[in-house]
């Protein structure tokens, strides 16, 4: 059924608003990328309307890790919840939207979420809102809320990515069925993912245009699908180091007790970090600001993350980072980096020798001297 609409400025002066197809798949991405509200965070399931941050666009998509860029996702989002968001765009011109980008967002769901380097997207996301603020810590707080901790809601995006707990997004300008059937019918089989069609209309008058959201497929999602799956697990340290000896054996839970007292013994205070996947986070105040040194991960690795370091006046430079990598690859360790932004992650197994622990703790009380800076 057709619906005519129509506009009445100030001036009582009326226009009709005239379907209108959109120039080309990038006038819908920039849309996108400017207004994120565009989306309607109100039309998909749960309780609380989605809020939208940009994380940026076109990310680039490894098929391995610390490979090379093999795809480019449209845009990814994030919501309030560190609920990562994958949004692919086709217009329905482009037959493609009927088959090929299924298997497009299969490629970017089955291998972003495995290899993206969180610091990576920490760095991606605080260029995309470096006009909010320069601190990406802070540019969080002004989209969503003084009550959001940056670094947990960080260490909760990654938790959600290794465990699939993702959101994927179909934008067209105008729905086909046929794609509709194949959203739904995803929507309905999986366990800890979400999936939308979401149609994003255009109308003009010489006063201007019109957009109409519908975000299709919110039956399909269950009301609570990922808010179950995310559920945070409330652990204390000894029943982390149980559950890290269940997975990965006795010499893995020796080494994290050993990192944990030598932390301490550097002055680090500790905690078990509330997520799917809980990890110990070590932190210190530093000029009255919290900084958090490394986190022992499920995975049984340690791990440093250079993208919180950005923020230290003393590791700001990418000099000073780029000492810590030097001195950890000549202390004998190895790891891949493809950046100064990344993770310095280590696994438990090569601490496990006195000799190297100890020289791991050195490198440690190192930078936290640094941290404050010159």
């Amino acid at each position: 059924m057709r619906t005519s609409l129509f506009h009445i400025d100030n001036n009582n002066n009326i226009a009709e608003m005239k379907a209108a197809p959109y120039e080309n798949e990038n006038a819908i991405q920039s849309l996108l990328a400017s207004y994120p509200d565009v989306l309607a965070g109100d039309q998909f399931a749960g309780e609380e309307p989605r809020r939208w941050a940009l994380v940026a666009r076109e990310v680039e998509v490894p098929d391995s890790e610390g490979g090379s860029a093999r795809w480019s996702l449209d845009h990814l989002y994030l919501d309030q919840d560190a609920i990562p968001t994958l949004v692919e765009v086709k217009r329905r011109s482009d037959t493609r939207s009927r088959r090929e980008v299924i298997g497009q967002m299969f490629d970017y769901a089955a291998n972003g979420p495995s290899y993206w380097a969180i610091g990576d997207l920490q760095t991606s996301f605080a260029k995309t809102h470096a006009d909010v603020d320069n601190d990406s810590s802070e540019a969080l707080r002004k989209l969503f809320g003084d009550g959001i901790d940056a670094e947990n809601y960080w260490l909760r995006v990654e938790d959600n990515l290794r465990n699939g707990r993702i959101r994927m997004i179909f934008v067209v300008d105008d729905m086909p069925p046929e794609l509709l059937r194949i959203v739904e019918f995803l929507a309905r089989q999986m366990r800890d993912s979400e999936v939308y069609a979401v149609e994003i209309r255009q109308h003009l008058s010489p006063a201007g245009r019109l957009l109409s959201t519908r975000v299709l497929g919110r039956t399909q999602n269950a009301e609570t699908k990922i808010a179950k799956t995310q559920s945070a697990i409330v652990l204390s340290e000894g029943e982390w180091f149980d559950r890290l000896e269940a997975k990965h054996g006795q010499t893995a839970r020796a080494s994290a007790i050993a990192m944990i007292e030598g932390a301490r013994q550097l002055g680090l205070e500790t905690f078990v970090t509330e997520a799917r996947n809980p990890s110990i986070g070590t932190r210190i105040k530093v000029n009255g600001t919290t900084r958090y040194p490394f986190f022992l991960v499920p995975n049984a690795k340690a791990a440093i993350s250079l993208s919180y370091l950005v923020y230290a006046p003393g590791f700001a430079g990418e000099e000073k980072r780029q000492e810590l990598v030097d001195r950890m690859r000549a202390a004998g360790f190895e790891f891949q980096m493809t950046n100064l932004n990344g993770d310095i992650r280590i696994p438990l197994s090569a601490l496990a020798a006195p000799d190297m622990l100890a020289r791991y703790l050195e490198i440690l009380g190192w930078m936290l001297g640094e941290l404050p800076g010159g």
